[in-house]
């Protein structure tokens, strides 16, 4: 009797491995599974020198191709849907066993008042996934009492126990599961998500006009197991030898009101407690750059869009390269290996010397003009993207004027083919801003340089508009 009882668990938990390891009860791979993938890919042959903890406010509001571009280092976004603190410290430990950065940042939203008992629905979907992604047999046995409770133990550890209802209710997937093969992608991919294009409308614009914020700071709380994974998260970094800094990316201005509550809450805790620096960009807002369209066009629970996520991931570089705890990180900008890593990646020319190359298409260097001396003026390709583009030292314009300068040349081109002579202006670039030099850019569309003839940078508020 008891061989057959053994006999048939060893057939029940054959038959269970035998489905989840073919994936036939799996969803579609979604960004959460990308980004464990991701990690474990990178770190084969790389090491990260920042990486970024958070939820889907972090992997929508941080890029860390761009940040890896400005600050030369590499940077990894590990953040995942509706995370905690508590979901931050587990998913640590096992990114410590392949990696170990000399930073890591803490986006703070996940200080709430999540129970990681309490979660349902998407929330606890979420935490399936997350779990379900993870690949340190041992990291995940340490987790699983800490995220689901004992009933839920077979469905955090099999997907065909958890989504055997396929069988009845969504077949489609099971066939195209059948079919699937494994595809080999060896782009650069560092964790993040670019989920909003467009910002808020005027429609949602009108509800926080007769409506007020969605979110009172006064409300914003945390429970005690966020307060213990913090000090659980403080101790690992801290007997790693690893350097913690805490930030938050905003919501829009009018989403949330009594701010200063939440941030004196968080700042006695981090700075006062623990002494560790909070890069709060709510607290410390900047109206004149983050405006409508730097948000989700929504009401609810609010993320930044792609051009958001440039200016707080400009901001939250510039913070930590200027902070006490830069001293240790490496500059890979000395490596051609990094070079050639990041070549043509996103942010990369904005932040990098343009050199004439298979995505530097044109590219000619201290252009003198009456008033200024052009650092570089270039036509690069990014991923999909052809941009002209022109730096000036920050040292030749002053603060109060870079948004109203334009840089106009006169320029031999071919165009669509065709060989013209054309005026190109180029507007002040908000949304890249290096340490040393502004951008003044446009897309480049299906233009092709011959010579620059002539070059001006003029003042649009006094000049006219030709040169």
């Amino acid at each position: 009797m008891v061989i057959k009882i053994v006999v048939i668990m060893i057939v029940v938990l054959g038959t269970v491995y035998y489905l989840d390891a073919s994936k036939l009860f799996s969803f579609d791979e979604d960004h959460v599974e990308k980004r464990w993938d991701g990690i474990y890919k990178f770190t084969n042959e790389n090491e990260i020198d920042l990486l970024i903890l958070g939820n889907s406010k972090t992997y929508c509001g941080i890029n860390p191709k761009t940040m890896s571009s400005i600050l030369g280092l590499n940077t990894f976004v590990l953040a995942t849907p509706n995370g905690s603190l508590s979901q931050c410290y587990y998913n640590l430990r096992e990114g410590l066993t392949i990696c170990k950065p000399k930073i890591v940042a803490i986006e703070v939203s996940t200080l709430n008042s999540t129970i990681m008992a309490d979660k349902e629905g998407s929330g606890k979907s979420f935490l399936y996934k997350d779990f379900d992604a993870r690949r340190n047999i041992y990291e995940k046995v340490i987790t699983t009492p800490r995220w689901f409770d004992i009933e839920e133990y077979a469905f955090a550890w099999s997907t065909s126990i958890r989504n055997h209802n396929f069988l009845f209710t969504n077949t489609e997937q099971i066939e195209k599961n059948k079919e699937k093969t494994e595809v080999v992608n060896n782009k650069l991919y560092l964790g993040r998500y670019v989920r909003f294009t467009s910002g808020i409308k005027d429609s949602i614009l009108n509800i926080y006009e007769s409506d007020g914020p969605a979110v009172d700071g006064d409300s914003l709380t945390i429970s005690d197991e966020q307060l213990n994974s913090l000090q659980l998260l403080i101790d690992l970094l801290e007997d790693n030898n690893i350097q913690p800094v805490f930030f938050t990316i905003p919501v829009y201005k009018d989403h949330i009101e009594n701010y200063n509550t939440r941030y004196e809450l968080l700042s006695n805790l981090i700075e006062k407690k623990y002494g560790y620096e909070l890069f709060d960009f709510q607290q410390f807002y900047q109206e004149d750059m983050l405006t409508p369209d730097c948000f989700e066009n929504t009401y609810g629970n609010q993320h930044m869009t792609y051009l958001g996520s440039l200016i707080v991931t400009y901001s939250l570089s510039d913070s930590i390269q200027n902070s006490t705890n830069s001293a240790g990180l490496p500059n890979r900008k000395a490596d051609q290996v990094w070079h050639n890593m990041f070549y043509g990646e996103e942010s990369y020319f904005y932040n990098n010397p343009m050199i004439l190359g298979n995505k530097v298409l044109f590219v000619q260097n201290e252009i003198v003009t009456e008033n200024f001396t052009i650092k570089e003026v270039g036509i690069v390709q990014e991923e999909k993207v052809k941009i002209i583009m022109a730096k000036i030292p920050k040292s030749y314009i002053l603060e109060s004027e870079k948004e109203d300068l334009e840089v106009r040349m006169i320029v031999d081109v071919k165009l669509k083919g065709k060989p013209q002579r054309i005026q190109v202006n180029l507007p002040f670039n908000k949304y890249h801003i290096p340490g040393e030099q502004y951008i003044y850019s446009i897309p480049a569309n299906d233009i092709e340089f011959i010579k620059i003839l002539q070059t001006k940078v003029v003042n649009t508020k006094l000049s006219a508009p030709t040169i």
